[in-house]
């Protein structure tokens, strides 16, 4: 008569009472049965799959006692271990079915697809009785279980290293449980890592062995994804996991809660990003391929995962391990099923979330808004946004993009920024791989989520980054074609201005109607391919003008020069050219007017942030570097005028507190409303009429706070004329408000005066 398994003492939950009706029912099935084994271990893995993952603790108490009647010593009679992993008790289980039905004819070639297809069917069974048909079921996927270990001996390599850690580990294990209470001196544990860490892990070294594992105490209540994850390909990414068990610890409220403790292997090289600081001073082509090693185990990962249902909110470098060789993905609690959940609904590191996470954290980054509440992720694209992320500070952590991680601009203009990395590579090794990867990150990390390239494109994209910077973004283009970007428009009419001889009325008023810090991001737009615009019209326009003004300097040097050098620059035809002594600034108040269009392909170039126009000669370069010297000093003077005008305004008013209103209309109007600082936008001239629709606007604005959050678009002039007569025309439209508010509050006061008296 075989021996009865024991039953829970409680039925206080929906799950226990589950446990124990499935455990009479095992313990009902009669040895004359027909199957009558086959039965036992269809419901004795029923039960553990139940049981394994449980955070109930009466049903873990009962897990884990060690007696002949408990659920450990009914596993072990068919050769199954309780605490081995998913995929050692797959096999296990397997070789029992196999013992007790012995197969008709030989098992067939089955392939690794056919393996994780077969365990996540058979799983499947588990919600229903083990009528015949599942009986045959249950037999057919375990037999291509069986089929595929004994075909595969990377498999078989994998069970038998497993079984000889648990073997190895199982008294550290009991200790760990508090079942013995004994030092073993060839057993050795540190503490790895951070100890303040939400996961407290130890190394663990067993004396005379090779090498090390780690024991893994993670917070967190339940692992019951696991049994879904460990049944799908994605799996072969995961640390191999020798032993879980859920051990009892003390909350802070004096509760006892269980946690798991996973004794795992060690990744020796540690997590990625120390993986990639190692890789510095290395040749960048050798830096290059470890990093399309890596970034395609990562996102071969990442599809995995998503076909498997599961996301990955929170990618980034140290959450992946290595040897070197292997991606090991060893924390998984972060892991949701969830494909579009609330912020508030998954756990992200703020620096590597994606901008619709962003705007959902307080300042500082210390916790989350109101609008974490309400806000819904799409979970592929974040995580094309992190795997973006994550390619990004390969790059820099292993110094294929020059990078200073002390430095706070650094981190801003690199990390930060959207921008192509490549353009601060200096040497020319392995140029195309850092160009093209620096793209892909461009790509992934899109402001738009809708925008982004998805990760299995990327994964397509990583085995081409060979190929020219042209030829890959021909590439990247059949895959995310421009015109299906939300910007593309704005690109549109960039490469529009860029390329066109003249700014009509109607491309000059497109262009002021442009945010600032839109245009300035679309110009480091990949598809828009700037840096090759300006050096075309763009480029001849500013020499046009850069010749003009170098003609106007050798007029001023020749009205300077001695009698000998000025013959001398006349009969040779400029051969030998009078000594230049002339400097922009000397002219500043007679500059040669500039065309609309050259004024835009200098603005777009600053928005760009290029210090010196590309293309231009070296004679050309050092104008145009003056140039911007002088524009830069006036901007400054100008801002400095308008801001004493306003304070001087403002002491005149601040004594009227029913003026207080139209006195902010007025300061939003002449500075910009992000930073308070005096606009350098263009102020045409307005009569009263169109200054009062004005005013009716700005308060329909203050009041709904939207167009606050949007900086104003700004044309800087270049011309001094310009910039005075700018600021003129700003007087008197202040001069204007001042007056229309002396009116209106006169009106006010007269109005509630005839209230008063009636």
């Amino acid at each position: 008569m075989s021996r009865h398994l024991d039953i829970p003492s409680s039925n206080s939950s929906k799950e226990l009472k589950k446990l124990i009706k499935l455990i009479s029912k095992y313990n009902e099935i009669s040895d004359e049965e027909e199957n009558a084994e086959l039965k036992k271990l269809f419901y004795l893995q029923k039960i553990d799959y139940l049981a394994q993952f449980s955070t109930i603790n009466k049903i873990i108490q009962w897990r884990n006692q060690p007696d002949k009647h408990g659920l450990e010593s009914h596993l072990q009679k068919y050769g199954i271990h309780r605490d081995s992993s998913k995929l050692l008790q797959s096999i296990e289980f397997a070789n029992a079915v196999n013992r007790v039905f012995t197969p008709l004819s030989p098992l067939q070639a089955t392939s690794q697809t056919d393996f994780y297809k077969a365990m996540q069917e058979r799983d499947k069974l588990f919600t229903d009785d083990p009528t015949q048909e599942n009986i045959a079921k249950y037999i057919e996927y375990n037999q291509t279980i069986k089929a595929y270990y004994q075909q595969n001996h990377q498999l078989q390599e994998k069970i038998q290293r497993q079984m000889y850690y648990l073997s190895l580990v199982y008294a550290k294990v009991d200790a760990i449980q508090g079942f013995v209470h004994e030092a073993f001196d060839e057993y050795e544990t540190t503490v790895l890592g951070n100890s303040e860490s939400n996961n407290k892990n130890f190394t663990f070294h067993i004396e005379g062995e090779p090498i090390s594992t780690v024991i893994r105490v993670e917070d967190r209540n339940t692992i019951g994804k696991e049994q879904q994850l460990q049944t799908h390909q994605v799996s072969e990414y995961f640390s191999e996991d020798y032993v879980t068990i859920m051990v009892p610890f003390l909350n802070d409220d004096d509760e006892t809660m269980y946690q798991p403790v996973v004794i795992s292997e060690f990744g020796a090289q540690g997590d990625l990003a120390r993986y990639a600081e190692r890789l510095k001073g290395r040749d960048p082509k050798e830096i290059s391929e470890q990093t399309r090693k890596f970034m395609a185990q990562l996102s071969d990962f990442c599809v995995q995962l998503m076909d498997s249902g599961h996301y990955h909110p929170d990618i980034k470098l140290s959450n992946f391990l290595t040897d070197g060789e292997r991606l090991i993905v060893s924390d998984r609690k972060t892991i949701t099923d969830k494909r579009d959940p609330k912020v508030n609904e998954i756990s992200s590191s703020p620096a590597y979330g994606a901008p619709e996470y962003q705007k959902c954290l307080r300042s500082a980054s210390i916790g989350l808004n109101f609008k974490a509440f309400t806000t819904k992720l799409d979970m592929p694209s974040y995580m094309s946004f992190q795997v973006g992320t994550a390619l990004k500070e390969f790059m820099l952590k292993s110094n294929l993009i020059p990078y200073n991680a002390e430095s706070e601009k650094d981190f801003e203009e690199k990390f930060v920024k959207w921008q192509l990395l490549s353009k601060f590579v200096k040497s020319q090794p392995a140029i195309y791989e850092a160009t093209n990867l620096s793209l892909l990150v461009q790509e992934l990390t899109r402001e738009n989520s809708k925008d982004r390239l998805s990760v299995k494109h990327f994964q397509t994209l990583l085995e081409k980054v060979a190929f020219s910077p042209d030829m890959f973004l021909h590439e990247i283009e059949k895959l995310s074609p421009a015109p299906k970007l939300s910007t593309y428009e704005d690109i549109k009419l960039i490469r529009t201005i860029l390329t066109a001889d003249s700014l009509n009325i109607k491309l000059e008023a497109k262009l002021e109607q442009m945010v600032p810090a839109h245009l300035e991001k679309s110009l480091q737009d990949p598809r828009l391919n700037s840096a090759l615009l300006f050096k075309g019209k763009a480029l001849s326009h500013v020499n046009q003008y850069l010749n003009v003004l170098d003609k106007a300097l050798l007029v001023k040097d020749l009205e300077n020069a001695n009698n000998f050098r000025w013959f001398l620059h006349i009969v040779s035809f400029g051969f030998f050219r009078v000594p230049r002594v002339s400097r922009i600034n000397d002219m500043k108040d007679n500059l040669p007017k500039m065309t609309k269009i050259t004024q835009a392909c200098f603005h777009l170039s600053e928005l760009a942030g290029n210090k010196i126009f590309p293309g231009l000669d070296a004679n050309k370069s050092a104008l145009f570097q003056e140039l911007r010297m002088l524009k830069q000093n006036m901007v400054k003077q100008a801002s400095t005028k308008v801001e004493e005008s306003n304070r001087d305004h403002l002491n005149k008013s601040e004594n009227s507190n029913s003026c207080g209103f139209l006195d902010d209309i007025c300061d939003v109007i002449i500075h910009d409303t992000d930073t308070n600082e005096a606009c350098d936008m263009l102020l045409h001239d307005m009569d009263e009429k169109k200054i009062g629709k004005g005013i009716k606007k700005t308060k329909t604005s203050l009041k709904d706070k939207t167009s606050l959050e949007q900086p104003l678009p700004a044309t800087v002039p270049l011309n001094v004329d310009d910039i005075v007569n700018t600021i003129k025309r700003g007087n008197k439209i202040k001069h204007s408000l001042i007056s229309i508010k002396k009116t209106v509050v006169q009106e006010a006061l007269g109005k509630e005066n005839r209230r008063s008296f009636s």
